[in-house]
């Protein structure tokens, strides 16, 4: 999932599963992963864990810290780790998958496994609501289906 700074999306705060090879973070297979862009507007990504492909439920959230310009992370309801940035409000989120360049030659290999996602947010009543309010968008270069709002299934081919 992304959370944008602005509408060119010039800056933002991410976190999720990767599959296959990131050449500034490495590895293949899955990993989960976070990213932001530090005070000096660098961009910087790291693994919070990395495991072989299998069956696997995960959760992720991003959200604002109680320092100005710092995000919070958490993966599986367990705040991992707090990054400080140069702004501290978004205008859009995003979530969706990502398939890195499968560039290794040896296991663990990439895998083009099936993913099904869901995601909610919390609006500013504080309430859990279903997001995106509408089908999801499969871009070129995935296949999937939207199968209801905010519910989507994606692969790699």
């Amino acid at each position: 999932m992304w959370l944008l700074r602005d509408a060119g999306a010039t800056e933002w705060a991410e976190i999720g599963l990767i599959d296959g090879w990131n050449a500034d973070i490495g590895s293949a297979a899955y990993g989960n992963f976070y990213g932001y862009f530090d005070y000096t507007g660098q961009f910087h990504y790291a693994y919070l864990s990395t495991f072989s492909p299998g069956p696997y439920t995960g959760s992720y959230q991003i959200s604002r810290a109680a320092e100005v310009n710092s995000w919070l992370y958490f993966w599986n309801g367990v705040q991992r780790v707090i990054v400080g940035s140069n702004w501290w409000t978004g205008v859009q989120a995003v979530q969706g998958g990502e398939f890195a360049t499968p560039q290794v030659a040896s296991p663990p290999f990439p895998h083009a496994d099936t993913f099904n996602m869901s995601g909610q947010v919390v609006n500013a009543d504080g309430q859990l609501v279903t997001f995106p309010n509408g089908p999801a968008q499969i871009h070129d270069g995935f296949n999937g289906v939207s199968y209801s709002q905010g519910e989507w299934s994606w692969n790699a081919p």
